[in-house]
């Protein structure tokens, strides 16, 4: 027989107690319209301990928020699909990751206590309104591959999945908030783009479908539909794929490919119809060389089209599961980060032309960008 202690007891109803306050609060959000998204964006630098949110229409900065007990500045962030929270990986202490919550407000807030999770953690990634998953190292013990759930509202980790060794991993949620994509890198069969499902209780599952990427990959995005997905790599190349197989459909040589000793490719976003996809590459050897181009891309079968691109400053090193580039609202303009110059660029969505450069004291060596509201 096994025995539930008191503590346990108040433990597990606290977390359903604030589930629960979460479930009323998305119910009210839907039936009286009280939570519409808003069109903002959230900036992680590697230079500073804070993160800033700025409007990406006026590129207005709302304000920043300083994250407690982090040392070598803030790059990993999530801002949640409706911009009203964010979420900001703060201090790894034995083995474990604290991810904060932040409010967007003006100015940006932390909201409530921080939830941890059991390892080092490289990623996250949105299911819905209540609910995230993260994927990192399990550094303590095996040295494997972790992707859990957690409930942000409840400080609570769901549960946790074993996907076995490898050095690192970044993760993606498709919009049928129950795929999820998971990329890790390792030696072997290892090295692969790997399928999971998360279901209503937040439990994960391995599908068991995936593929091999030739080289360590560096960040894994699902398009919008679920049906394909693009995985860019070391070396400034980049693979799409369908999800329903998990089969390569397009492989393809990045513009910083070959231009370097060590090229990288380091993230991308989509347009909201998934009818193009930006992407970001650099030569890692300090020449100065760096990259965005935007592909034409069919969200149903994964095939690429036609690329235009344009040159920034380039980020020299690896960057996995940090996001470079963002695609704002009404798929008009694109923000990327230019880590030497402490600023992000707005760009013509079309024709990559510059519209506008948005800085600020907090901006220093920006990394990581979301941009929600399309």
């Amino acid at each position: 027989m096994t025995y539930t202690s008191a503590s346990q007891t108040a433990v597990r109803d606290t977390k359903t107690a604030a589930s629960i306050s979460v479930l009323l609060v998305a119910a009210l959000c839907l039936v009286l319209g009280a939570c519409n998204p808003q069109e903002m964006a959230l900036l992680g630098s590697e230079g500073t301990n804070e993160v800033t949110a700025f409007e990406p229409g006026t590129g207005t900065i709302k304000g920043n928020v300083a994250i407690p007990n982090v040392s070598g500045g803030v790059s990993e962030i999530l801002l949640r699909r409706d911009g009203q929270m964010g979420y900001v990986r703060g201090e790894v202490t034995q083995g474990q990751t604290t991810i904060h919550v932040v409010d967007i407000e003006s100015p940006p807030v932390l909201e409530g206590t921080p939830t941890t999770v059991s390892y080092i953690a490289t990623d996250m990634a949105e299911v819905n309104a209540l609910t995230i998953v993260s994927a990192g190292r399990d550094a303590l013990g095996s040295s494997d591959i972790l992707v859990s759930s957690a409930v942000p509202a409840a400080q609570s980790e769901e549960d946790v999945l074993n996907l076995g060794p490898g050095s690192d991993a970044t993760v993606d949620v498709c919009d049928d908030e129950s795929t999820v994509l998971v990329a890790m890198n390792g030696t072997g069969s290892q090295r692969a783009v790997r399928k999971l499902k998360i279901d209503d209780q937040q439990q994960l599952t391995d599908t068991g479908d995936s593929f091999q990427t030739s080289v360590p990959p560096q960040n894994v995005h699902c398009a919008p539909g679920s049906q394909a997905g693009i995985v860019v790599n070391a070396l400034a190349k980049a693979q799409t794929f369908t999800t329903a197989n998990m089969n390569v459909v397009d492989t393809q040589n990045l513009a910083a490919h070959g231009g370097g000793t060590a090229s990288l490719g380091h993230s991308a976003d989509f347009s909201s119809g998934g009818n193009a996809v930006c992407v970001v590459s650099s030569v890692g050897d300090f020449t100065g060389r760096g990259h965005l181009e935007r592909f034409s891309f069919n969200p149903s079968t994964g095939a690429l089209g036609g690329s235009t691109q344009t040159m920034i400053e380039p980020v020299t090193r690896t960057t996995v599961g940090l996001e470079l580039v963002g695609v704002g609202p009404n798929d008009n303009t694109v923000y990327v980060t230019e880590w030497p110059d402490d600023r992000i660029l707005v760009l013509d969505a079309t024709t990559l032309s510059q519209q506008n450069v948005i800085s600020g004291s907090a901006i220093n060596a920006p990394l990581s960008v979301n941009v929600v509201g399309k």
